[in-house]
């Protein structure tokens, strides 16, 4: 439930509320609670939002740009056509949020949980989701050039038709994850578990995936120039219709 004196400061604005969590909250160990109320449209731009806790909250077309959101939880929120710009969203729950056409470009997502978020066309690139989980989430022609997926949990995840352009994604697990038509042209995947993936007529041109597991994944009829497949696990791969003479292996 949410806390009205809270909620008070916080609509007075970014400077208010900032110093008065300095004053009032410093080590006291409470948690800014603005469950369930409406705060669409507000301005929060740089505030000190950390282990805040938004839990169904409409945040719809908020400005969250630089925010400190570290630990906050967003279960079911609304953050449809908010603008996250560069802003601190390591360890936060957004289980069920709604990003869908949300700015989250360079944003941390370290550790964070996304399951059951829907993301239709969120601007997500550049953003780091170390040792986040993406498990089962559809990011279908999503933008994610040039994202941090390093150690990430994608399980499962749809990444079809999605730019994944100079992607660096180590040590992750992308096992049975729909990658048909994206483009991973010049993306480091080092060590990346991809058994059981469909890439079928992905661009993979000058990729990295050096040790990858492509166990019993299918890469058909896909572009493979100078796609880097030295010591990658090749067992049960289907590469009907793509040359593999003009990858390195």
């Amino acid at each position: 439930m949410a806390d009205l004196d809270m909620l008070a400061v916080l609509t007075k604005g970014v400077d208010a509320w900032n110093e008065w969590r300095q004053t009032h909250l410093r080590g006291l160990g409470l948690r800014p609670d603005f469950s369930g109320v409406d705060l669409s449209g507000i301005n929060l731009r740089n505030a000190d939002l950390r282990r805040a806790i938004f839990v169904g909250t409409n945040l719809y077309q908020a400005n969250l740009t630089e925010a400190d959101l570290d630990h906050a939880n967003f279960l079911e929120a609304n953050l449809v056509e908010a603008s996250l710009y560069q802003a601190n969203l390591s360890h936060t729950n957004l289980e069920k949020a709604a990003l869908d056409l949300a700015d989250c470009r360079l944003v941390n997502f370290s550790q964070a949980t996304l399951v059951k978020a829907t993301l239709k066309r969120t601007q997500l690139s550049q953003a780091n989701f170390t040792r986040a989980n993406l498990s089962r989430l559809d990011l279908r022609g999503v933008d994610l050039r040039s994202a941090d997926l390093s150690e990430v949990n994608a399980q499962r995840t749809k990444f079809a038709l999605a730019d994944l352009r100079k992607v660096t994604c180590r040590a992750a697990n992308l096992k049975r994850a729909d990658l048909r038509g994206a483009d991973l042209c010049q993306s480091t995947f080092i060590s990346t578990n991809f058994s059981g993936a469909r890439l079928d007529h992905a661009y993979l041109s000058r990729a990295n995936l050096r040790g990858c597991n492509l166990a019993d994944s299918t890469i058909t009829h896909a572009d493979v120039y100078e796609t880097n497949l030295t010591r990658t696990n090749l067992t049960g791969v289907d590469f009907r219709g793509s040359n593999l003479q003009e990858a390195i292996r």
